[in-house]
């Protein structure tokens, strides 16, 4: 075989190559999340030409979500597509990492430029107009901003092999994130009062001369009940609410403390 031949069929077998893997189902390009700085598999022109309606959604994850621990979620994707794909990642609110995904059944996992992805490993088949992948995340151990937001773009195909007649569906959802607290005492911080901790109906919040401050309170399953603004002290009205353990999530500029509070 001559060079020129052989230089021509290696041309030839990279055409190939680079035309596969751009009809390849299976793990697609990372950084097509939709998440600051990045584009979708549309935006791109990897796909393009399709004109499917629907929606990806998230579920499984609370408003708040909890230092440490790992929540079960499921990425669905409805459309009057034929096929569907997913890519997905969590950024906290300086566009960084947060926290650690999980792959589940029919999901792989892959990191680029500081970030980590999980995406579908094969296409799926919609059945009765969706279908779902599900996996699992664990909150990381800080997070700046206090929240995080899940990123994520499901593609729509028309199943005919290529990447023509496809296009994006994309969704975003931001939780809030709050650390664990020790389960004897709480913390103290000297330029916060909060009493008393065993509440029947008002609870007092004091705090040092000049400072403001938010107050969040969140129940056990990390929902937000309420949310105060503290211009130097206030009495909270407590009473109406289930009786049980809640924690108060006090914040005044760059600091923060954590405090047990029972209603009764």
């Amino acid at each position: 075989m001559s060079i020129q031949r052989h230089i021509t069929l290696l041309f030839a077998m990279a055409a190939l190559w680079a035309v596969n893997a751009a009809y390849s189902s299976s793990n697609p390009p990372t950084g097509a999340s939709g998440a600051p700085g990045e584009v979708s598999c549309q935006t791109s022109g990897c796909h393009s030409g399709g004109n499917f309606t629907g929606t990806a959604s998230l579920s499984g994850l609370p408003d708040t979500v909890v230092a440490g621990q790992t929540y079960n979620i499921t990425l669905t994707h409805a459309s009057n597509a034929n096929r569907a794909g997913f890519q997905l990642t969590a950024l906290d609110g300086s566009n960084s990492r947060a926290g650690d995904l999980m792959a589940g059944t029919g999901s792989g996992l892959a990191n680029a430029s500081g970030r980590q992805y999980i995406r579908h490993t094969s296409a799926r088949v919609l059945s009765g107009g969706s279908t779902n992948w599900i996996f699992n995340w664990t909150a990381p151990s800080s997070a700046s901003g206090n929240d995080v937001t899940f990123y994520f773009t499901s593609l729509a195909s028309n199943g005919n092999g290529s990447t023509s007649g496809d296009n994006v569906l994309i969704g975003n959802k931001k939780v809030i994130w709050r650390p664990t607290v020790s389960s004897a005492e709480p913390d103290v911080a000297n330029w916060v009062q909060c009493y008393p901790t065993l509440v029947s109906d008002i609870l007092h919040v004091e705090l040092e001369e000049g400072r403001s401050a938010t107050l969040q309170l969140f129940d056990f399953k990390g929902i937000l009940v309420q949310e105060h603004l503290i211009p130097g002290f206030a009495r909270l009205s407590l009473g109406a609410l289930p009786k049980g353990q809640y924690l108060a999530r006090i914040e005044s500029g760059s600091a923060q403390t954590i405090r047990r509070i029972i209603v009764q």
